[in-house]
């Protein structure tokens, strides 16, 4: 796959980006750098790719976390660099520079100090370009020398102190507080300082509290938002309108810029609720209630994924909307009842399953048969601009696609300052996207059967109902998709900080359970494209493009190989107690950080049985779960689990979202080659054939198939 990729960018006349990843995931010390880029610099060029066509990225990361692993991220970077232009003659280097200091978002003196630094070692080491803002660059000579020498320290990595070293040199950039913006000006109304520890007596009372808001909590909370509401005479929501909203406004100003990231969020949308807390007793009496706009979210029928869902409604209150959430499995007739009894300016729909997409269709017809206006606006890991413009936007004239929980507030404001104008660029970016898909041309490339004798012969045991210890999988948790849970790209030391105090405390108390179970059998092809397992006969879908591969590849068509199922479910077994995030006392950030170690735990379980497998067999192991990209039916879960344990305690709804949550379900390939072919788009041929051999009634088949069509 890499070199196809590589040929087609040759073939087009262009260079070519190459970043350190592999087979086992991003370089991040020195050697697996300079390892991969020598590797791939032997593939390349023996591939009649010319030198001076190669650009090497070799991972610019964060450095100043506080995390040990990160102390030498910087001149690791630094000397792969010069190991490259040393070794690999010809090659060009890269990398992205505003990676190196996300630990210190919103210090702008701090990160223009790092990069200058970064950049004026990398260049002396052979750095050829870079990404970066140049408006933010400082001259190296003109940094102050405090400030130079710790940045240096801790991009050279030169001793463990250096990170503390530059932080009190971050804290002392900015003697008088203030929230630093990209021209160095402070921002807010009222938030007239940064959240540093005791300086509140030194703000006013409008501050103090924006800056509770902002900064996540303050002891005189209840205090202050007493005092200023008898200032306001009374009027609770002068007292909302004002400072609090100040604060929220703030905070999705910074979300926006990447300034401030979904922990820290969730933490300042419970101080506002907080906040209102202690204002609603008055609001009642007094009758007043600032008129917001209201948005009506829900996760669509079927789904009972709403992390995603969550997120978009935190941020939406911090943008100044109402926001009635319906929960997990709504029908299109309650999204619909509620909208037009809440008078909703907005309808906001989520899914994290393919079937999904399909409830959203049927929520498309409905309401463009009722003759709606209302703009819905659609988004979770299912969707896409293309899926809405090919799918959604035919049958319902006011539906939109957001990529993210901040680009959908983005969206919204945007709508509610001028619907004409943002329907117009909306629509005119749907009708090039529709134009660009009828446009496009296949090519398909016939399958190449792998070699007879590249198939196993040896069958692993299965792997009974086991509830694997949590000790066992700590070593296993990865805290990056940890982070990325939560929608942070680089390990961030406080959220990892307060998911390692959960983790205690769930080890502790042995709260959770984690249960996996896996068969495996000496399976054949049927026909071209189906797995005969002996106790089923699974059809599987097959690339219509590039290498037009199909799981069934992994098993041969004469003979048997050894192929398998498996499934992992968390269960919650009782709350932990003694973690700071108030998990046991119903707080939303707790219930969404004890969500995110789940969802790593049963990854963790993951890696798990795949070291287990790789050990026992010598080879490749794949683990493609159904409902994604290399067998896109979810209706295969049910042919999964019922071969495997009922004890593994996973349920299905009717569009075989799984519960818990926490879950995996799909197939083991073990195979010299085995990987995950992405099956993106399928012809009505195959769409047909497919529906037919798994016995699917039409509705079934638009449910589970229809966005592959």
């Amino acid at each position: 796959a890499f070199l196809r990729k590589a040929r087609e960018i040759h073939a087009l006349g262009a260079a070519m980006v190459v970043m350190a990843f592999d087979e086992e995931g991003q370089a991040t010390t020195y050697q697996r750098k300079i390892d991969i880029c020598a590797r791939s610099y032997r593939l390349l060029t023996g591939a009649g790719i010319p030198p001076e066509d190669i650009i090497f990225d070799v991972n610019v990361l964060s450095v100043g976390t506080g995390i040990a692993e990160h102390a030498r991220y910087g001149i690791d970077f630094i000397e792969a660099v010069r190991w490259i232009k040393a070794n690999l003659p010809g090659v060009y280097t890269s990398g992205g520079v505003s990676n190196l200091s996300f630990a210190f978002r919103g210090n702008n003196t701090v990160r223009g100090a790092l990069h200058a630094v970064f950049l004026y070692n990398a260049i002396k080491a052979g750095l050829d370009m870079a990404i970066v803002n140049p408006g933010m660059l400082q001259l190296y000579d003109d940094i102050p020398q405090a400030l130079r020498t710790a940045a240096e320290d801790v991009i050279l990595c030169r001793d463990s102190d250096a990170t503390d070293r530059l932080i009190a040199a971050a804290a002392a950039t900015d003697e008088n507080g203030g929230f630093i913006h990209e021209n160095g000006q402070k921002r807010g109304r009222t938030c007239e300082r940064d959240c540093s520890e005791g300086r509140t007596s030194e703000l006013t009372l409008e501050s103090r509290l924006c800056n509770a808001i902002v900064c996540g909590g303050s002891p005189s909370l209840q205090d202050d938002v007493l005092e200023a509401l008898e200032q306001a005479g009374g009027e609770a929501v002068k007292v909302i309108e004002g400072p609090l909203m100040d604060g929220m406004e703030e905070v999705g100003r910074r979300f926006g810029d990447g300034k401030m990231f979904l922990p820290q969020v969730v933490k300042s949308a419970k101080v506002m609720k907080d906040a209102v807390a202690v204002l609603e007793p008055y609001m009642k009496e007094d009758g007043s209630a600032g008129k917001r706009p209201l948005v009506v979210l829900a996760t669509v029928k079927g789904d009972v994924h709403d992390i995603g869902k969550n997120i978009f409604g935190i941020v939406l209150r911090c943008n100044g909307f109402e926001v009635a959430d319906l929960g997990v499995m709504v029908d299109k007739e309650t999204i619909l009842a509620e909208a037009e009894r809440l008078k909703a300016d907005i309808i906001a729909v989520s899914g994290l399953i393919t079937p999904s997409l399909f409830q959203m269709e049927e929520l498309c017809r409905e309401m463009a048969s009722r003759g709606m206006h209302t703009p819905l606006f659609v988004g979770g890991a299912t969707t896409s601009d293309l899926h809405t413009a090919v799918k959604l936007a035919p049958l319902y004239d006011h539906v939109f696609h957001s990529a993210d929980a901040s680009a959908g507030a983005v969206n919204a404001k945007r709508w509610l300052q001028d619907p004409s104008a943002f329907e117009a660029a909306q629509h005119q970016a749907q009708e090039k996207m529709r134009r660009m898909h009828s446009e496009r041309v296949r090519k398909p490339v016939e399958p190449k059967p792998f070699p007879a004798g590249s198939f196993l012969s040896e069958c692993p045991a299965d792997i009974p109902l086991t509830h694997i210890p949590l000790s066992e999988l700590v070593p296993l948790f990865d805290w990056r998709m940890f982070c990325a849970v939560w929608g942070v790209k680089e390990a961030d030391n406080e959220l990892v900080g307060e998911g390692k105090a959960l983790l205690d405390s769930v080890l502790k108390a042995d709260s959770l359970d984690v249960r996996i179970a896996a068969r495996f059998f000496m399976a054949g092809r049927a026909g071209e494209n189906a797995i005969d397992l002996g106790e089923a006969v699974l059809p599987m879908l097959r690339q219509e493009e590039g290498e037009c591969r199909s799981l069934a590849d992994y098993v041969p068509s004469t003979g048997t190989a050894p192929f398998g199922i498996f499934a992992i479910a968390v269960h919650e077994q009782r709350h932990p107690a003694g973690c700071s995030c108030e998990v046991c006392n119903g707080n939303q950030y707790g219930s969404m950080m004890l969500h995110a170690v789940k969802v790593v735990l049963a990854e963790a379980a993951s890696t798990w049985l795949d070291n287990k497998l790789v050990a026992q067999l010598q080879t490749r192991v794949a683990k493609p779960a159904a409902g994604y990209a290399s067998c896109p039916d979810h209706s295969l879960k049910r042919d999964i689990l019922s071969m495997l344990p009922e004890g593994i305690g996973i349920d299905l709804t009717e569009s075989c979202s799984m519960i818990p949550e926490a879950s995996i379900c799909g197939f083991v390939v073990m195979h010299p080659e085995a990987g995950y072919p992405e099956i993106r788009h399928i012809g009505p041929e195959q769409f047909d054939n497919y529906a037919r051999e798994r016995g699917f009634t039409p509705d079934e088949a638009r449910t589970y198939l229809n966005h592959l069509l």
